[in-house]
């Protein structure tokens, strides 16, 4: 039981939420510059996430996952950026 839930099957699955809302929320509160992007389109980042975190591991390229981190919280040096 969490919170007068009462939670059936594996309770990772569960948990694993729990854990992404708090660090959306957590995410949201500390950067709300980074998450604009985020707050525009939910859940075609998640979605594009997972896709990413799944090419990246199969083609054992880490280098796309930070890509995809550094445009989803606008850090890639753009004509903007190239200063900070």
């Amino acid at each position: 039981m969490h919170q007068a839930k009462c939670i059936q099957g594996d309770p990772r699955s569960y948990l694993k939420s729990l854990e992404r809302d708090k660090m959306i929320e957590i995410w949201k509160q500390r950067a709300p510059r980074q998450v604009e992007f985020f707050k525009a389109f939910p859940q075609q980042v998640l979605r594009q996430a997972r896709l990413v975190w799944k090419w990246a591991i199969e083609k054992g390229d880490g280098e796309a996952w930070l890509y995809f981190i550094f445009g989803v919280c606008q850090w890639l040096p753009t004509r903007y950026r190239l200063g900070k």
